[in-house]
């Protein structure tokens, strides 16, 4: 049985995950603690971690809150991005021909279709951009490189999180497929600069929508006001 710390934290992550905490609300860890029949401690415990993590904010006096992504938050996910993902993709063209990264190909030309099945049966934003993440992990995780796979899992939440709003702009997600085409077709072609550029482009190109999207969210944060429960 996981210790006590571990399942908090694990509920904790469940619920965000889930939209159960809404942003710009402070939540007690005295009532938390109660509701899930544990110790402050242990709550403590999980919520310093989803803290460093990057998921809350912890604030004296007030509690917890989803934590609110700033342009440095985007400009460094962004930049870690495109480190790992244009390397990712880079190794992958270089081999090609071998057994694991045709097996990724096809996996990622599997992704591509399920973007194209969401789009045309109008699925939702939120499907789409699971997928359209499931394509970026399966680059990064071919590198089999835990660190990168652990510093690209920090990330996720915000990737993810942001990634419903732009994706949800008129036509972006007839391009987001075009786009991951485009890096498909330079590994295949095992030719790593243009895999580099495709990447490259794709992720200037969500860049520019993120902050767009990131502004928006904050002018709205800013007028909702915070409250506490």
């Amino acid at each position: 049985m996981l210790p006590l710390n571990e399942q908090a934290y694990n509920k904790l992550l469940s619920m965000i995950d889930s939209n159960y905490f809404q942003h710009n609300v402070y939540y007690s860890e005295t009532k938390l603690s109660k509701e899930f029949n544990i110790s402050r401690t242990p709550l403590r415990d999980a919520l310093n971690k989803l803290s460093q993590e990057g998921y809350i904010d912890i604030v004296p006096s007030k509690g917890f809150c989803l934590h609110v992504m700033t342009n440095e938050d985007l400009l460094e996910m962004i930049q870690v991005r495109i480190a790992l993902e244009c390397y990712a993709a880079m190794e992958a063209a270089y081999y090609q021909e071998s057994r694991n990264i045709q097996e990724l190909i096809r996996d990622l030309e599997d992704t591509i279709e399920t973007m194209k099945a969401v789009v045309e049966r109008n699925g939702t934003t939120e499907e789409f951009a699971n997928v359209d993440f499931c394509f970026h992990r399966l680059l990064v995780d071919s590198l089999h490189n835990k660190q990168f796979h652990d510093l690209y899992k920090r990330y996720l939440n915000r990737i993810i999180r942001i990634a419903e709003i732009t994706l949800g702009q008129e036509g972006r997600k007839e391009e987001a497929v075009h786009e991951h085409q485009s890096i498909i077709d330079a590994i295949k072609a095992g030719d790593q600069p243009a895999a580099h550029k495709a990447v490259l482009k794709h992720l200037i190109v969500t860049r520019k929508l993120n902050q767009d999207a990131l502004q928006n969210m904050q002018e709205q944060q800013r007028k909702a006001g915070p409250l506490s429960v």
